[in-house]
């Protein structure tokens, strides 16, 4: 997975990397954060999203029970993403 970091000259930047135990697995959706949720702009072919039903334009405004509103795009694909299988309950 690509890494961008953008510092600034001069300025030390460490950063900690680690591999999951597991292959990660997702939903299968392209989000873009709102202040009121996270807007689905795509969803990726017979992936466990479009198998839910999900649609472009769709607002999931919690994630496990979890409010969504203001979360941030990597808060929300920590929640998201896991092993195969595992479970997620969008609202």
């Amino acid at each position: 997975t690509p890494v961008m970091v953008d510092a600034a000259p001069g300025e030390r930047v460490v950063l900690t990397l680690f591999a999951p135990d597991h292959p990660p697995a997702g939903l299968g959706i392209a989000l873009d954060p709102r202040r009121d949720g996270m807007a689905i702009r795509g969803v990726v072919p017979d992936s466990p999203a479009e198998r839910a039903g999900l649609r472009p334009g769709d607002l999931i405004v919690a994630i496990d029970g979890e409010s969504t509103a203001g979360m941030d795009f990597e808060a929300f694909v920590e929640r998201g993403v896991g092993e195969a299988g595992t479970e997620v309950e969008l609202t």
